[in-house]
């Protein structure tokens, strides 16, 4: 995910416009002074869906963590996974699903590693609102 980032956010107020204003403007400077560079990062608006945590929030983080393994590559991209909800697609077999997990593993911006007890999670960041949704926390 080289030219996109995706993250979920939960607020208390309704302020997400200045929050993603903030966080892609402080990035996109932080980055341009390190790169020597001058202009945009991010084209287009952020997009924004309202979710609801005990609906559909497991999804979404399921979602999120998981895309940096979705590529034909390991096996995951789109066409393979249409096959796989069909009951057409095949088994992963033993290397492919060690590819997806050190993929997983090795993404530096993830909060992946945080979840699964690989990483001490950052302060910021609500690790208890997800795992409760699967039993841990």
């Amino acid at each position: 995910m080289e030219n996109h980032h995706h993250a979920m956010l939960e607020t208390r107020e309704a302020n997400l416009g200045r929050a993603m204003h903030w966080l892609n403007t402080s990035y996109t400077t932080w980055f341009n002074r390190r790169q020597g560079r001058i202009g945009p990062l991010f084209q287009g608006r952020y997009k924004a869906i309202v979710v609801d945590r005990l609906g559909w929030g497991l999804e979404l983080s399921r979602y999120l963590h998981l895309n940096p393994a979705r590529v034909s590559q390991l096996g995951l991209d789109k066409g393979a996974r249409k096959a796989q909800r069909q009951g057409v697609g095949g088994r992963p077999n033993v290397q492919q699903v060690r590819e997806r997990i050190e993929r997983l593993r090795s993404v530096r911006w993830s909060s992946y590693r945080a979840y699964v007890g690989l990483a001490k999670p950052p302060a910021w960041l609500a690790t208890e609102n997800i795992l409760t949704l699967v039993g841990g926390g």
